[in-house]
């Protein structure tokens, strides 16, 4: 069979140059590497599942699924809240601290105040704590 014609079988073989090497042109390029904004995303993935995991797996090993999967939670926010602007978590906390931030100061001053009351030095950073800017 002579190098670039139809075959019986199907498809026609590629043709050689003089020094026994195929064509790029005539072979098929693929590329194994995935776009930088799918490798990150994927990173983040992981970066948020595994310690969800290994919760799971080491509660399963100790048989307190609950204090083990909440440590996984735990480190799992953490994790997330340290990738900044990515964070899935962050804008939830920020908002939950914007509307949640008045009442821990009221019961940090109202807690002052019981510190006070029975006899003991309350700390300066409980009756002076305050939301917002100051």
């Amino acid at each position: 069979m002579v190098p670039g014609e139809q075959s019986e079988s199907g498809p026609m073989e590629p043709t050689e140059q003089g020094n026994g090497r195929v064509h790029d042109e005539q072979c098929v390029q693929y590329t194994h590497e995935m776009p930088y904004e799918l490798k990150e995303s994927f990173g983040r993935v992981i970066i948020r599942l595994v310690p969800l995991l290994y919760g799971f797996m080491f509660g399963g090993l100790t048989e307190n699924m609950p204090v083990s999967l909440s440590i996984g939670v735990l480190v799992s926010t953490a994790l997330d809240l340290g990738m900044g602007e990515k964070s899935l978590f962050l804008g939830f906390f920020g908002s939950l601290s914007k509307r949640g931030c008045p009442v821990i100061a009221a019961l940090a001053r109202v807690l002052a105040w019981g510190i006070g009351s029975v006899g003991m030095r309350a700390p300066k950073a409980l009756a002076n704590m305050r939301c917002g800017m100051s």
